[in-house]
């Protein structure tokens, strides 16, 4: 059953992948290995209402966004997820510019 055919608040079971990642928490508590910070370099002037638009239309178009495991537990105790309605995205405008080494 894929999220489109079960509807956005259908609960789902987590694919294998998933499970394996939610288990190697669960034993490993507090260590962030899932955890990938990253940045993106975007040269020039950026226009901030275009860019909040083009943020919300990937959180419309992508459902792994917006993902969220629930307290409901399956047959096996772990937990199942909703792929949940797009909603507006705040983007920060943090402007940098003038510092020595934006």
């Amino acid at each position: 059953m894929t999220p489109a055919s079960a509807g956005p608040l259908a609960l789902q079971p987590l694919s294998t992948p998933q499970r394996e990642i939610w288990f190697y928490q669960m034993l490993h508590e507090g260590v962030p290995l899932y955890n990938i910070g990253g940045y993106v370099d975007l040269p020039g002037r950026i226009d901030p209402v275009l860019f909040v638009e083009a943020v919300n239309l990937l959180v419309r178009r992508h459902d792994n966004l917006r993902l969220r495991l629930t307290a409901e537990r399956d047959e096996d105790g772990l937990p199942l997820q909703r792929f949940a309605e797009p909603w507006p995205v705040r983007v920060p405008v943090v402007d940098v510019s003038g510092e020595a080494d934006p």
